[in-house]
Protein backbone atom coordinates (compact mmCIF):
# COMPACT_ATOMS: atom_id res chain seq x y z
CA UNK A 1 0.00 0.00 0.00
CA UNK A 2 1.07 3.57 -0.61
CA UNK A 3 1.34 6.22 2.14
CA UNK A 4 -0.80 9.11 2.12
CA UNK A 5 -0.98 12.12 3.59
CA UNK A 6 -3.01 12.21 6.53
CA UNK A 7 -4.97 15.16 7.97
CA UNK A 8 -7.66 16.06 10.92
CA UNK A 9 -10.46 17.05 7.90
CA UNK A 10 -9.92 13.00 6.70
CA UNK A 11 -9.20 11.08 9.98
CA UNK A 12 -11.38 11.37 13.36
CA UNK A 13 -10.62 10.41 16.81
CA UNK A 14 -14.44 9.65 18.21
CA UNK A 15 -15.58 7.95 20.79
CA UNK A 16 -16.76 5.00 20.17
CA UNK A 17 -20.77 4.67 20.13
CA UNK A 18 -23.28 1.55 20.17
CA UNK A 19 -23.69 1.68 16.43
CA UNK A 20 -20.13 0.99 16.31
CA UNK A 21 -20.85 -2.73 17.44
CA UNK A 22 -21.24 -4.60 14.39
CA UNK A 23 -18.34 -2.98 12.63
CA UNK A 24 -16.22 -3.54 15.76
CA UNK A 25 -17.14 -7.21 15.85
CA UNK A 26 -16.33 -7.89 12.09
CA UNK A 27 -12.92 -6.11 12.46
CA UNK A 28 -11.92 -7.48 15.82
CA UNK A 29 -13.31 -11.01 14.29
CA UNK A 30 -10.55 -11.27 11.85
CA UNK A 31 -7.43 -13.12 12.95
CA UNK A 32 -5.02 -11.28 11.44
CA UNK A 33 -5.91 -8.53 13.38
CA UNK A 34 -7.26 -10.14 16.77
CA UNK A 35 -3.60 -12.48 17.07
CA UNK A 36 -1.74 -9.11 17.55
CA UNK A 37 -3.98 -7.90 20.65
CA UNK A 38 -3.15 -9.36 24.10
CA UNK A 39 -6.54 -9.08 25.41
CA UNK A 40 -9.39 -9.49 22.83
CA UNK A 41 -10.68 -13.01 22.35
CA UNK A 42 -11.14 -15.37 19.39
CA UNK A 43 -13.59 -15.68 18.08
CA UNK A 44 -14.89 -12.07 18.89
CA UNK A 45 -18.49 -11.54 19.33
CA UNK A 46 -21.20 -9.31 19.06
CA UNK A 47 -21.82 -9.49 22.64
CA UNK A 48 -18.16 -9.04 23.43
CA UNK A 49 -18.15 -6.06 21.27
CA UNK A 50 -21.38 -4.75 23.12
CA UNK A 51 -19.75 -5.36 25.91
CA UNK A 52 -16.92 -3.68 26.01
CA UNK A 53 -19.16 -0.81 24.46
CA UNK A 54 -21.06 -0.28 27.46
CA UNK A 55 -18.17 -0.35 29.69
CA UNK A 56 -15.65 1.71 27.76
CA UNK A 57 -14.45 4.25 30.10
CA UNK A 58 -13.30 6.89 27.32
CA UNK A 59 -9.85 5.85 27.24
CA UNK A 60 -10.28 3.51 24.22
CA UNK A 61 -11.61 6.14 21.19
CA UNK A 62 -12.86 5.18 17.47
CA UNK A 63 -10.67 5.90 14.85
CA UNK A 64 -12.62 6.98 11.43
CA UNK A 65 -11.56 8.05 8.20
CA UNK A 66 -14.38 9.71 5.95
CA UNK A 67 -16.82 8.66 8.38
CA UNK A 68 -16.06 4.90 8.19
CA UNK A 69 -14.51 3.07 11.47
CA UNK A 70 -11.41 1.64 10.62
CA UNK A 71 -9.71 0.95 14.15
CA UNK A 72 -9.35 2.19 17.34
CA UNK A 73 -6.91 3.64 19.77
CA UNK A 74 -6.32 3.40 23.31
CA UNK A 75 -4.00 6.32 25.61
CA UNK A 76 -4.01 6.14 29.76
CA UNK A 77 -0.72 5.68 30.71
CA UNK A 78 -0.67 2.52 28.15
CA UNK A 79 -0.74 2.83 24.62
CA UNK A 80 -2.66 0.71 22.42
CA UNK A 81 -4.30 0.52 18.81
CA UNK A 82 -5.62 -1.68 16.21
CA UNK A 83 -6.97 -1.26 12.37
CA UNK A 84 -8.86 -3.10 9.71
CA UNK A 85 -6.18 -4.53 7.27
CA UNK A 86 -7.50 -2.56 4.40
CA UNK A 87 -5.89 0.48 5.83
CA UNK A 88 -2.39 -1.25 6.76
CA UNK A 89 0.55 0.20 5.03
CA UNK A 90 -0.66 3.85 4.31
CA UNK A 91 0.63 5.55 7.51
CA UNK A 92 -2.64 6.10 9.26
CA UNK A 93 -1.10 4.22 12.48
CA UNK A 94 1.60 6.85 12.56
CA UNK A 95 -0.43 9.60 12.24
CA UNK A 96 -2.81 8.47 14.97
CA UNK A 97 0.06 7.52 17.31
CA UNK A 98 1.48 10.92 16.78
CA UNK A 99 -1.78 12.29 17.26
CA UNK A 100 -2.70 10.89 20.51
CA UNK A 101 0.60 10.84 22.04
CA UNK A 102 1.74 14.14 21.44
CA UNK A 103 -1.88 15.47 23.45
CA UNK A 104 -1.38 13.15 25.90
CA UNK A 105 2.15 14.00 26.60
CA UNK A 106 1.00 17.94 26.53
CA UNK A 107 -1.69 17.29 28.77
CA UNK A 108 0.31 14.90 31.65
CA UNK A 109 4.20 16.07 30.53
CA UNK A 110 5.59 13.95 33.28
CA UNK A 111 3.94 10.53 32.28
CA UNK A 112 5.88 7.58 31.47
CA UNK A 113 3.66 5.80 28.32
CA UNK A 114 4.08 2.28 27.91
CA UNK A 115 3.05 0.32 25.10
CA UNK A 116 4.93 -2.76 22.99
CA UNK A 117 4.23 -5.19 20.00
CA UNK A 118 4.53 -8.97 20.23
CA UNK A 119 7.35 -10.24 18.27
CA UNK A 120 6.40 -10.82 14.26
CA UNK A 121 4.41 -7.68 14.05
CA UNK A 122 7.65 -5.25 12.75
CA UNK A 123 4.37 -2.55 11.16
CA UNK A 124 3.60 -2.06 14.82
CA UNK A 125 7.41 -1.91 15.94
CA UNK A 126 7.65 0.83 13.31
CA UNK A 127 5.32 2.56 14.12
CA UNK A 128 6.58 2.96 18.23
CA UNK A 129 9.80 3.49 17.31
CA UNK A 130 8.38 6.48 15.17
CA UNK A 131 6.75 7.57 17.86
CA UNK A 132 9.53 7.60 20.15
CA UNK A 133 9.08 4.67 22.25
CA UNK A 134 12.38 2.68 23.52
CA UNK A 135 12.25 -1.13 24.32
CA UNK A 136 12.79 -1.84 28.04
CA UNK A 137 12.39 -4.98 28.05
CA UNK A 138 11.14 -7.95 26.49
CA UNK A 139 9.11 -11.18 27.89
CA UNK A 140 5.95 -13.61 27.52
CA UNK A 141 2.48 -11.85 27.85
CA UNK A 142 -0.85 -14.22 26.81
CA UNK A 143 -2.43 -13.37 23.65
CA UNK A 144 -6.32 -14.25 24.41
CA UNK A 145 -6.87 -14.86 20.48
CA UNK A 146 -4.63 -17.38 20.21
CA UNK A 147 -4.85 -18.82 23.34
CA UNK A 148 -1.28 -19.14 24.00
CA UNK A 149 2.29 -16.75 25.94
CA UNK A 150 3.71 -14.89 22.82
CA UNK A 151 7.18 -13.07 23.28
CA UNK A 152 6.26 -9.01 23.22
CA UNK A 153 8.16 -6.53 23.85
CA UNK A 154 7.71 -3.91 26.37
CA UNK A 155 8.50 -0.17 25.16
CA UNK A 156 8.32 2.77 27.20
CA UNK A 157 7.83 6.81 26.36
CA UNK A 158 8.70 9.53 28.29
CA UNK A 159 7.92 13.49 26.91
CA UNK A 160 12.23 13.66 26.76
CA UNK A 161 12.01 10.48 24.33
CA UNK A 162 9.05 12.05 22.29
CA UNK A 163 10.98 15.47 21.99
CA UNK A 164 13.93 13.89 20.71
CA UNK A 165 12.17 11.22 18.42
CA UNK A 166 13.68 10.95 14.88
Amino acid sequence: MTQKTWSPETVHIRPFVSDDAEVLTAALNDLTVSQWLARVPHPYTKHDALEFLSGNDDDAKAVTVDGELVGGVAVNDEFGYWFKPKVWGQGLASHVAQRVVGDFLRQKPSATLKSGYFIGNDASARVLQKTGFREVSCGLIYCNALGEARRHVSLELTRADWEMRS
